[in-house]
C-alpha cells in the first residue's frame, strides 16, 4: 500500500476536524503525486521552497491568490498525477506548467506580482503543505519508520526534514486565506 492509500485511510474524520478545507485539498494534492513504489529522478525544487515564509511575502501572495486560481481554471488547468513520482519532482512540475497558462502573468500584474515573485511564495506554501502531510502520515502509521528503505518514502521524509517548523505553524495558522487553492481540486 503506497503512503497516499495510507494517507487517505487514516485522514478523514480527525484529519479533518483539525484542518480547513483548502489545507486539505493542497496535502491531498500533494499525496496524489505518490502513484508508485518505485521513484523515477527529476528536476529539484527550488531552494527557495525551504526558505521562511513571511508575513508580507504572504499577504502579497493571498492577494493575488484568488485572480490567480480564477486565471487557472478559465485556461482549463488541472493538476495531474504521474506514475512513480515523488512529492519534490510533482510540485516541481506543477508549480512549472502553471507559469504560461493564458491570464496567470495578467492575474498577477494586477495584484503587482510577477511569476518570479508568485511561485517563490507557491513553492514555499505547497512544499509546506506536502511536509505536513509527510509528517502526519508517519505518525499515523507506525511501520513506515522501519520501512523507510523504499527511496521514496526516504526522499519524501528528507523534503519534510528541510521545511522549517516555523512554515508548517505559519501555513496552519494562515490557512483560511488558502482557500481559494481549493477550488482547483475541483468543485
Amino acid at each position: 500500500m503506497t503512503v497516499t492509500r495510507r494517507f487517505l485511510h487514516f485522514a478523514p474524520e480527525s484529519f479533518l476536524l483539525r484542518l480547513s478545507k483548502p489545507l486539505f485539498v493542497i496535502l491531498l494534492a500533494a499525496l496524489a503525486l505518490q502513484c508508485g513504489q518505485s521513484r523515477a529522478p527529476r528536476p529539484a525544487l527550488p531552494e527557495a521552497a525551504f526558505a521562511p515564509i513571511a508575513e508580507d511575502e504572504f499577504a502579497n501572495f493571498s492577494a493575488a491568490l484568488p485572480g490567480f486560481v480564477s486565471a487557472l481554471k478559465a485556461a482549463g488547468y488541472q493538476p495531474r498525477s504521474v506514475p512513480n513520482e515523488n512529492i519534490a519532482s510533482g510540485l516541481a512540475r506543477i508549480i512549472r506548467g502553471m507559469e504560461g497558462l493564458p491570464g496567470v502573468a495578467d492575474s498577477l500584474a494586477a495584484k503587482g506580482m510577477t511569476w518570479p515573485e508568485f511561485s517563490t511564495t507557491l513553492y514555499k506554501v505547497m512544499t509546506t503543505a506536502a511536509a505536513i502531510a509527510v509528517d502526519m502520515t508517519f505518525a499515523a502509521d507506525s511501520s513506515l519508520p522501519k520501512r523507510t528503505k523504499d527511496k521514496g518514502l526516504e526522499s519524501d521524509r528528507a523534503l519534510a526534514a528541510r521545511v522549517p517548523e516555523s512554515n508548517r505553524e505559519f501555513l496552519t495558522s494562515h490557512q483560511n486565506q488558502l482557500a481559494p487553492l481549493s477550488r482547483l481540486g475541483g468543485d
